[in-house]
């Protein structure tokens, strides 16, 4: 596949994903002020977006490379090229009015130094354990949930699990 067309479908995945949740999002605002036709509207824009990200998705996932250099695209490239953003957004986020957005990023901020030790695990894999995700800021716990989430304060029902990897 030539290069301009994996990038433009990777482009046009990420950003019909993005606009299908905002469409999502407006769905629901328009069902908050009671305005059904356009929750109807947004939904069907939403559910139409979904649909061809999932075909974009579908056509991507021939480029996969193998796990090994998929860990090397990961630790090299992806989470550093993550760390940058959020480190622009905290700084955004500082200079901002907007209190909540200033929690996501300081969440976010903790949260990214857990990527660190993920780097670490996909350099040298440990044994399967199981891995379970705060719904609430993306904390991730080992084991079993705290009974708070060390980042925001969820309670243990917010985590979400990922699974041992022999259950993949």
């Amino acid at each position: 596949m030539p290069r301009e067309t994996l990038v433009c479908l990777a482009a046009a995945f990420a950003e019909t994903t993005r606009l299908a949740a905002r469409c999502a999002i407006y769905a629901s605002q328009a069902a908050r002020e009671g305005d059904p036709s356009a929750r109807q509207l947004f939904a069907a824009a939403a559910a139409s977006l979904n649909v061809q990200a999932r075909r974009y998705g579908r056509l991507l996932r021939g480029t996969v490379a193998g796990t090994d250099t998929n860990r090397r695209m990961l630790i090299e490239t992806e989470i550093p090229a993550l760390q940058s953003l959020l480190a622009q957004c905290r700084q955004w986020a500082g200079d901002a009015e907007w209190k909540s957005a200033r929690e996501a990023f300081a969440h976010a901020d903790t949260v990214a130094a857990q990527l660190e030790s993920l780097r670490r695990q996909l350099v040298r894999p440990a044994a399967a354990t199981e891995l379970l995700v705060c719904q609430i800021c993306g904390h991730i716990a080992s084991g079993s949930a705290p009974e708070a989430c060390p980042v925001c304060g969820a309670v243990a029902g917010k985590f979400k699990p990922v699974g041992p990897a022999s259950a993949l």
